[in-house]
């Protein structure tokens, strides 16, 4: 396959055309965003959250 369609296919893409420096600032950066993914869904999907949802509409506002 072509390296541009896998380019178009891909969610993540990683240049390895620099310094071994860039190459770990880029992953670092990648690692950070994944980790603020799941730290977001986590929170979503937590019992507390679900818990929240179901009694938001009882919840009186003043």
């Amino acid at each position: 396959m072509p390296l541009d369609a896998k380019r178009r296919l891909a969610d993540v893409v990683i240049e390895n055309e620099g310094g071994l420096e860039q190459l770990r600032d880029q992953v670092r950066q990648l690692a950070a965003r994944l980790r603020r993914g799941a730290r977001a869904w986590g929170l979503l999907t937590s019992p507390l959250m679900a818990l929240a949802l179901v009694l938001l509409p009882f919840w009186r506002w003043r």
